[in-house]
């Protein structure tokens, strides 16, 4: 169906730091998609030469915006983002992950018809450095599943998502959950909106040596914040969670049988 949102009706936001390597291809990933009114590149803190190669797109490419900002993390770059933007949706993407082509217009379609869904994930499809296929995930589609999800792990790749403006708050992400922000973020929108996932393999996940790694003190915080949140008294919790986890076995066991077949 034909979107009922005047076009163009996204903006993406894409914080970078030290991003020299991939932002180019990222960038380039962006601008083939429809429905933009604008790409912000929010450059955090960067020492090398992300900065030049973004102000050289902007110059070919005025949907690109260049955002120089000190070292205020990725709560900080997001937020400063957000204050900027002007459309119905905001769509995310990290400096070093793609869009294949049609993500942006499959996600607007679907929200264009699920007036109640605050965030739209997609798929991940994990590459290498080189881009090289490496794997996919298998998120959860429906609200039910992943806000029963949210209890013990994040169920929304965050550079995937399409998330609806008129949901957020002043300041959405919260600086004390800093490694965990986007966590935070879905468990707030998820007590009066639903959130959902496509089915459907729409961003390139990068993994190489650089990524920043999950520290015990982020891992701490993850606790911290599903605890102060509530998740664990939800009086359905204990049934849903034993379905999810019965259902991540059979993926298990499906994935394991395809890995013997193949090495037939």
């Amino acid at each position: 169906m034909e979107s009922t949102y005047g076009c163009p009706c996204v903006t993406v936001l894409i914080p970078a730091k030290n991003a020299q390597d991939f932002i180019s291809e990222s960038l380039s990933s962006a601008i083939e998609q429809s429905h933009l009114a604008q790409i912000i590149v929010l450059v955090n803190d960067s020492s090398d030469s992300t900065e030049e190669i973004v102000m050289d797109f902007s110059m070919r490419h005025p949907i690109v915006q260049l955002i120089k900002l000190p070292a205020v993390g990725i709560s900080g770059a997001l937020n400063a983002g957000i204050r900027l933007v002007d459309t119905p949706f905001i769509a995310r993407l990290d400096a070093d992950d793609l869009m294949v082509p049609h993500r942006i217009s499959k996600q607007v379609e679907f929200m264009s018809s699920h007036p109640h869904v605050a965030v739209l994930g997609s798929q991940l499809e994990y590459i290498s450095t080189t881009g090289t296929h490496i794997g996919f995930s298998n998120y959860p589609t429906r609200t039910s599943w992943i806000k029963t999800y949210l209890s013990f792990g994040n169920p929304i790749a965050h550079p995937s998502v399409l998330i609806r403006a008129s949901a957020l708050s002043i300041d959405p992400y919260k600086s004390e959950f800093e490694g965990v922000e986007d966590l935070a973020l879905w468990i707030d929108l998820a007590k009066g909106h639903e959130l959902a996932n496509l089915d459907e393999f729409l961003t390139k996940y990068r993994q190489h040596k650089n990524q920043v790694s999950i520290s015990p003190r982020v891992k701490y915080q993850e606790v911290e914040l599903r605890l102060s949140s509530n998740l664990f008294r939800d009086t359905n919790f204990l049934t849903r969670l034993a379905k999810s986890f019965l259902n991540r076995l059979k993926v298990v066991w499906i994935l394991r049988k395809i890995r013997k077949f193949e090495r037939l």
